[in-house]
């Protein structure tokens, strides 16, 4: 047990397990985990081109960056200083093309990403419940979900940024001391300016936890109060940079304009984007995985029906599922806006606070994710390699045209893969390996 409150506010007493608590998490779910991330890094290292989608489009605005440092970008590249929810990455890509070459950049951003999702998971679970950190197995498992083959590079990487800094927020959030809300308020800031995504998905939990005092056992109302408004303070710092950078992203005049409308996704199309987290190549693999996240799920919750304390996760993670029901898919002139909340909200509804008598997750549970997570990656390095083939003749094809043709690229077989399109901005490929080349369509 751990009281926060000092001695004059004899606040009651919060029931958590830290580092410097007896009971201890299984060794081998960890082994088990560290294989599976092995495994998902080996697997990721290995295609060439891979991630898709927007994944080339990402790394040819690397590339272009860097020449514009080194001055040897293209006339028409433009490049500057803007606080925007893309330059974190943008920078630190731009950053190792130069340092190494476009394709190395892109295997070692996927690998710390690849890396940086269940170690942010595993971090937070062990601040909250140190015993059951085996769920981190859930973000091994959808570690090749939609968004990162839809290569939403710099989400993904947010998203388990995010989960860091929870996993420092938490054992601190009663804290009133300067210094911990200012670091907290710079790592927000950072995180907004890796995407915008991730600072949001920080502030959601951080903005439950000023409700947290009135759901647990029954407590003094002052003291109740006192603690809300302690959290408040500490809430209105964490928004400030987020909130500040984000209008001085729109008033700096050096900004683009972009078209501010809204658009909202059709019912259907609401529902059948509810399963983005567990997307892949086929559809038996994507209900595998869906399949045991809802079992693990069940398993991860049912075990503390009994308890009767209101836990902040669960609260946290159904305010993001709402979030996506009411979210547009386009706002701020960026698309797919509304899914976004998705994955961090598969993610923190396995963060269980430990009961009385915490128990590591079961046993059955723990070999099902493993297991279909072995499964999950051999079935995307399979795809992977027969869409590495693909690319290949495509550029090859496309290397032929002369220099200075205007040529319209037309790829068959859209909807092979299931919801991945591979082909999606293949052509952004050429301006990775030539930055003369000029291909239509990148976007910043």
């Amino acid at each position: 047990m751990v009281d926060d409150a000092s001695s004059n506010d004899q606040e009651p007493k919060i029931a958590s397990l830290g580092r410097g608590d007896t009971v201890a998490q299984p060794r081998w779910h960890i082994w088990l985990i560290i294989t599976l991330v092995a495994v998902n890094l080996a697997m990721v290292l290995t295609p060439r081109f891979f991630p898709y989608g927007d994944t080339p489009n990402h790394l040819a605005r690397y590339t272009l960056i860097n020449a514009s440092w080194h001055g040897t970008a293209p006339g028409w590249v433009h490049f500057q200083w803007l606080p925007t929810s893309y330059i974190g990455i943008d920078v630190v890509g731009a950053a190792l093309v130069s340092l190494t070459s476009p394709i190395v950049a892109l295997r070692i951003l996927i690998a710390a990403y690849v890396v940086l999702l269940p170690l942010g998971m595993f971090a937070l679970i062990r601040a909250v419940n140190p015993r059951a950190v085996g769920w981190t197995l859930v973000a091994c498992l959808t570690t090749f979900n939609w968004y990162f083959l839809a290569g939403f590079l710099s989400y993904c990487i947010g998203v388990a940024l995010s989960l860091l800094w929870l996993a420092g927020w938490w054992p601190r959030r009663e804290s009133k001391s300067v210094r911990v809300r200012i670091l907290g308020a710079i790592g927000i800031a950072l995180l907004f300016l890796v995407h915008m995504a991730a600072a949001v998905t920080a502030l959601i939990p951080v903005g439950i936890a000023c409700l947290e005092p009135f759901l647990g056992d029954a407590i003094s109302h002052q003291f109740a109060l006192r603690r809300t408004w302690r959290r408040l303070v500490s809430a209105g710092i964490y928004f400030a940079p987020a909130v500040g950078l984000n209008l001085l992203m729109k008033w700096d005049s050096a900004f683009p304009q972009a078209n501010e409308g809204m658009a909202f996704r059709f019912a259907l199309d609401k529902f059948s984007h509810l399963l983005a987290p567990f997307f892949s190549f086929s559809k038996i693999d994507g209900a595998l995985v869906v399949a045991a996240c809802v079992t693990a799920l069940v398993i991860c919750w049912s075990s503390r029906m009994a308890r009767r304390r209101i836990s902040l996760w669960p609260l946290a993670s159904a305010a993001m599922i709402i979030c996506y029901f009411v979210a547009p898919v386009y706002l701020f002139a960026a698309w797919d806006v509304d899914v976004r909340f998705l994955l961090p909200a598969l993610l923190i509804a396995f963060i269980a606070p430990a009961s009385d008598e915490p128990q590591p997750p079961n046993r059955v549970a723990v070999w099902l994710l493993f297991g279909l997570g072995l499964v999950h990656a051999a079935n995307t390095y399979w795809s992977a390699s027969q869409i590495d083939a693909q690319i290949s003749r495509v550029l090859i094809a496309m290397r032929s045209i002369p220099k200075g043709a205007n040529t319209l690229v037309l790829v068959a077989g859209e909807g092979d893969h299931f919801h991945v399109d591979p082909f999606l901005h293949a052509g952004e490929w050429m301006p990775i390996a030539d930055n003369s080349s000029h291909v239509r369509g990148l976007f910043s």
